[in-house]
């Protein structure tokens, strides 16, 4: 998702925004795990069900908000405070990586030597994920990455929720899945991304709405 997101800020604005990427996911993962430090849960199955399941419907979500979401306050200085401005208008991408980290630190809860092998099959994951999105967003652009990663989440939600004996919540997030592995032909529809303002690119895709690609 992270990488799908520096895709897509380097489509609709003026540049990648790596920063503001990584500094988004850090606080959902830390505002994540700080949650789950607080709010203990007697089952973790339970919870990382939840959170995966949530990672994944917030991402859709989230994404979809900001295609319809014209980003023009990142360039814009005018005004007062607009840094505050813009942290306030983009806060919101927060929250896919606070269900993600309620999910993955309810995956790590335990002890001993089990901590070190689910922590490091977590960092292997991340690995593959990192190379599955470079391999997969040429064809199915930025707004299918982000149905890849929901559908990844729901996946694992459905996992979880199996594993803790929760038919209700592994047939809905089984569904979720699937409906995302279904949107993937319709992905530019879903999450229309404009090309920012002035740069080339928008002239060439003056006919028609533009499609990240």
């Amino acid at each position: 998702l992270e990488v799908g997101q520096v895709r897509i800020f380097s489509f609709i604005l003026w540049h990648h925004v790596t920063y503001l990427v990584v500094t988004v996911t850090l606080l959902g993962f830390a505002a994540g795990g700080t949650c789950a430090a607080l709010i203990r849960s007697n089952d973790s199955l339970r919870r990382a069900a939840r959170g995966a399941l949530w990672f994944a419907l917030l991402s859709v979500g989230v994404f979809a908000l900001l295609a319809h979401h014209r980003i023009a306050l990142l360039t814009d200085t005018t005004g007062k405070n607009p840094a505050i401005k813009a942290a306030l208008a983009y806060l919101y991408l927060v929250l896919p990586f606070l269900a993600g980290g309620l999910a993955v630190a309810a995956a790590l809860d335990g002890e001993g030597r089990v901590v070190s092998r689910r922590y490091g099959v977590n960092m292997i994951g991340s690995a593959l994920g990192a190379v599955l999105s470079l391999l997969v967003l040429p064809h199915v652009g930025g707004g299918g990455l982000v149905l890849v990663a929901g559908a990844l989440g729901a996946g694992g939600a459905a996992c979880f929720g199996h594993a803790a004996a929760l038919p209700k919540l592994t047939a809905i997030s089984a569904l979720v899945m699937l409906a995302c592995v279904l949107g993937l032909p319709v992905a530019d529809r879903l999450f229309p991304f404009q090309v920012a303002a002035g740069k080339a690119l928008e002239v060439d895709l003056e006919h028609g709405t533009p499609i990240l690609e």
